[in-house]
């Protein structure tokens, strides 16, 4: 007669094989006889002796048992058989009619396997007990709650399109607005582009290092966050709650958004690199000089970008472009092929201890590197793996793409230097409007000026240098990229 309840008590070393193959055969047994309850109390190695006589002592049992590396018994208290494997197993065969001993052995991979991923969920419950959740949880928290709060306002009204160029994969998004419709709403929100944004407490996801990991109210991707230093925000709290609990805190901080006249510090790479360790992600910055700033205020920090970055990408690989960057790393060369028409650089990490001052070292050599190319700023993107670098020529420089610096300024006004999410494979760019005669059809050049349109010339075409750009600009990713970049050497 099979009974319609009956509950046992597992316990010992959660390294123990013998453990792991009475809590398999029980899981089997439970599929067909649900009314098999098991509860497992696993206990890491060193730990177990002084549990073990803690139950020993609470439930009266021999002496003998406290030399056991696991015990079995009943939810009433009753010590099952000698309180052994082997005698559990031999109820399980005989309460349940069920050939227990042919079911699995100790010698099999899978119960050895079970046995070494109970004492890494031992351990890990030990070191979140001790240090709290871990990063990659804290996102995920963060992001349930801003996310069931409505604070989000992700950029996905863009249209996407899918462009491969030489083997290269690019997901283009056009706003639906342009840059001067952009900049106005900026502008409605946040005044000329600096000053205090205020952001909700509840979703900053962790104190790291100087600087604190806060989600992006306009995200890019899932998860898409930026990590100011925490110096620059006020009335700021990290907040400290598990993942899954319904406490937030309540109200605003604000971080004081400033020009930048140099690069990432090091206890921002610092930081960085303590959330690369800590989430499957990438990180980005752009440093511009000498021009306008059309950014979103909150992107002058190292931004965050969670893999995957992209919905159309690889999950395993993160971005789009992970292939061309895997197989130039490995091919040890320091151009990217897509890129050849402009300057970069991308150097491997190395291995080992010490990524943040190699990183912050790479950043350095690029700059000494490159020279005078970095005077209008550059972008950076990096993993704990490997660095790209990208001067920028905005004002001064051949550009790669051939756009004359006198043309540059009235071009920034309509196409801004991309998003450094670009040299990964995500263009986003604002939207330009056909102008005559492109509206009927014709095909015209990418760009040119108001006489070379009309036809002017003589004297009156030094005063109709206005640029013209083609809408089919944006549909190129390789030339947008080699708009504000220099001409490769």
């Amino acid at each position: 007669q099979v009974p319609t309840m009956a509950g046992y008590v597992l316990a010992g070393k959660a390294s123990d094989i013998n453990l792991a193959r009475c809590q398999y055969v029980a899981e089997q047994i439970q599929h067909t006889h649900p009314g098999l309850m098991v509860r497992v109390e696993l206990q890491l190695p060193h730990e177990w002796p002084s549990f073990c006589e803690t139950i020993c002592r609470e439930l009266d049992l021999p002496p003998d048992c406290l030399k056991q590396s696991m015990l079995v018994w009943t939810v009433e208290g009753k010590l099952v058989g000698g309180g052994t494997a082997v005698d559990f197993l031999q109820v399980m065969q005989d309460k349940f009619g069920i050939r227990v001993t042919s079911m699995v052995s100790v010698q099999d991979p899978i119960i050895r396997s079970r046995a070494a991923e109970n004492l890494a969920l031992v351990e890990e419950r030990r070191r979140r007990a001790q240090q709290g959740p871990v990063l990659a949880d804290r996102h995920r928290a963060a992001l349930e709650r801003a996310e069931a709060a409505g604070r989000l306002d992700p950029l996905m009204d863009w249209k996407r399109s899918v462009v491969v160029v030489e083997g290269s994969q690019f997901e283009l998004r056009v706003s639906q607005n342009d840059l001067a419709e952009q900049v106005k709403m900026y502008r409605a929100e946040y005044g000329d582009g600096y000053g205090t944004v205020g952001l909700a407490r509840a979703d900053v996801v962790s104190a790291v290092g100087e600087c604190t990991l806060v989600l992006h109210p306009k995200p890019i991707c899932h998860g898409h966050c930026l990590l100011p230093l925490t110096q620059d925000c006020e009335d700021i709290q990290v907040l400290g709650v598990q993942p899954g609990s319904d406490e937030a805190l309540e109200g605003w901080f604000t971080y004081e958004s400033a020009p930048r006249k140099d690069g990432p510090a090091a206890g921002e790479v610092a930081a960085a690199v303590a959330v690369l360790g800590g989430l499957r992600c990438l990180c980005t910055f752009m440093l511009l000089r000498n021009v306008k700033d059309h950014r979103f205020p909150l992107d002058y920090s190292i931004q965050v970008l969670p893999f995957p970055i992209t919905d159309k990408c690889d999950p395993q690989l993160g971005f789009p472009m992970g292939m061309v960057y895997t197989s130039v790393l490995e091919a040890g060369v320091s151009k990217l092929p897509v890129f050849k028409e402009f300057r970069h650089l991308i150097f491997a990490v190395p291995d080992g201890a010490g990524k943040a001052e190699q990183i912050s070292s790479i950043i350095e050599q690029c700059k000494n590197d490159v020279g005078d190319a970095c005077h209008d700023g550059y972008q950076v993107v990096f993993t704990l793996d490997w660095v790209l670098f990208v001067p920028l020529a905005l004002t001064q420089g051949e550009s790669a793409a051939g756009l004359s610096a006198e043309l540059r300024p009235q071009m920034l006004d309509l196409l801004p230097p991309l998003n450094p999410a670009a040299l990964v494979g995500v263009v986003m760019v604002p939207s330009v409007a056909p102008t005559f005669p492109e509206r009927v059809g014709a095909t015209v050049p990418l760009w040119r000026t108001q006489a070379e349109a009309e036809g002017i010339t003589g004297e009156a075409a030094k005063n109709a240098q206005a640029i013209r750009v083609s809408s089919g600009i944006t549909s190129l990713p390789k030339v947008l990229l080699q708009l504000y970049t220099h001409k490769a050497k």
